[in-house]
């Protein structure tokens, strides 16, 4: 599956303004822990992240367009012999446990409450992390070999018509490690995943 997502910060009018009409899907709370090697993954913007006890690999798939990407697109990896395959990993299986025997360690842990609104086939996520941050994204989940072009239009129309600002918004993991990371923050800055 590929995701395709924008990325906002909201004023509580502009949130009202969304989820205007909108139908509420759920409210959990998910725990996310990152992991890599150095920086080997996050300067190539490759997440290995095990959420609520499960392993996923997000690859990026962006497409720039004046020197840098307007919406976020991932393949999402969640089969964890396909996440050993694609990371190149000499494993048999895939535990935190064989991970930091071969390098890795965790380099974020937080706790996300999020609330899910569909509208007009979009995805409309409020993230409230437990270390100060509140995020929301526009997403649509679409099987591989859709126009990601195309979904990434629509996503900015729909976005256009509730009056949201189209700016270069950092997602939570990024403000995490801004915060708690700077080296590692800076890292990616310098190999182009973070626009300065």
């Amino acid at each position: 599956m590929m995701e395709v997502e924008k990325k906002f910060y909201l004023s509580p009018e502009e949130e009202a303004r969304l989820i205007e009409g909108a139908t509420r899907v759920s409210t959990k709370t998910i725990g996310d822990v990152y992991f890599d090697r150095g920086v080997e993954l996050c300067i190539t913007d490759r997440w290995l992240r095990l959420r609520d006890g499960i392993f996923e690999l997000k690859l990026p798939m962006h497409v720039v367009a004046d020197g840098k990407p307007s919406v976020d697109r991932y393949q999402e990896i969640e089969n964890d012999a396909d996440i050993i395959a694609a990371l190149e990993l000499n494993l048999s299986e895939l535990s935190e446990e064989t991970l930091t025997a071969i390098g890795f360690e965790r380099i974020s842990d937080y706790k996300t409450e999020r609330t899910s609104y569909q509208k007009d086939g979009f995805t409309i996520v409020f993230d409230k992390m437990d270390f100060g941050f509140e995020i929301c994204e526009i997403e649509r989940v679409v099987p591989e070999g859709t126009d990601l072009n195309q979904v990434a239009d629509e996503i900015l129309v729909f976005a256009r018509k509730h009056g949201l600002k189209e700016e270069r918004v950092l997602g939570k993991l990024l403000v995490y490690l801004q915060r708690r990371d700077p080296v590692r923050f800076q890292a990616m800055q310098e190999a182009g995943v973070i626009p300065e």
